[in-house]
C-alpha cells in the first residue's frame, strides 16, 4: 500500500470511528469498542508513515496533525468508557509527538490534556497544563482556544477553592480576549 493509500485508510478509519462515537443507538457501547479499534488501526498506519521521515517537512507535519486528531478522538472514547488513565497516556504521547514534529497543534493537545487532568480531579495539573495551552494558543492567535482554555483554568481554580484567582481569570476573557495584556505566568501553581 502506498503512503497516500495508507493515509486515506487512516483518515477513513478516523471518520468512521467519529461517526460511531456520535451515534446514540442501543449498541453504543459496541460502537465505541469498534471505534476504538478503528482509531488504533489508523494511528498504527500514521505512526508507521511518520517514522519513515528523516527530516521535518510539510508532509510530516500534516501526518502528525492527523495523528493528533485521532488521539483526541481516542481520548473521547476512553473518557466515555471511564478509562481516564488510558486517556491521559494517549494525550501525553500526543503532546510529545506534536511537540516534536508540529508545534502548531500543541495548544490543542495541551488543552485536551488539561481537560483530562480536570476530570481526573488533578486541578493543579489542569491549571498548569491549561496555562501552557493558553501560551500556545496565543502564539497562533487562536482566540477561541485562549478563552475556552481560560474557562478550564477558572473551573479548576474554583474546584481548588481559589475563588479569587478563578474570578481574575474569568475577567480576562473579556478584558484580554487575545491573551496579550495579562501575565498568565503568575497563575502557575
Amino acid at each position: 500500500m502506498s503512503n497516500d493509500l495508507g493515509e486515506i485508510a487512516a483518515l477513513l478509519n478516523n471518520l468512521v470511528a467519529f461517526q460511531l462515537i456520535l451515534s446514540n443507538q442501543e449498541n453504543h457501547h459496541n460502537n465505541l469498542i469498534l471505534a476504538r479499534l478503528l482509531l488504533a488501526n489508523g494511528k498504527i498506519i500514521l505512526n508507521n508513515a511518520i517514522n519513515k521521515f528523516t527530516h521535518i517537512n510539510m508532509k510530516l507535519t500534516e501526518l502528525v496533525r492527523y495523528y493528533s486528531q485521532i488521539a483526541i478522538n481516542q481520548v473521547q472514547i476512553e473518557i466515555e468508557l471511564n478509562n481516564i488513565d488510558i486517556a491521559k497516556k494517549i494525550m501525553l504521547q500526543d503532546v510529545e509527538m506534536v511537540h516534536k514534529y508540529n508545534d502548531e497543534y500543541l495548544s490543542e493537545a495541551l488543552s485536551s490534556l488539561a481537560y483530562i487532568y480536570y476530570i481526573d480531579k488533578q486541578y493543579d495539573q489542569a491549571v498548569n497544563t491549561a496555562l501552557s495551552a493558553i501560551d500556545e494558543h496565543i502564539k497562533i492567535g487562536n482566540v477561541i482556544g485562549i478563552n475556552e482554555t481560560k474557562k478550564l483554568v477558572t473551573a479548576s481554580f474554583y474546584k481548588m477553592g481559589e475563588e479569587e484567582k478563578a474570578k481574575q481569570i474569568l475577567k480576562t476573557i473579556k478584558s484580554d480576549p487575545i491573551g496579550i495584556l495579562e501575565n498568565y505566568d503568575k497563575y502557575y501553581i
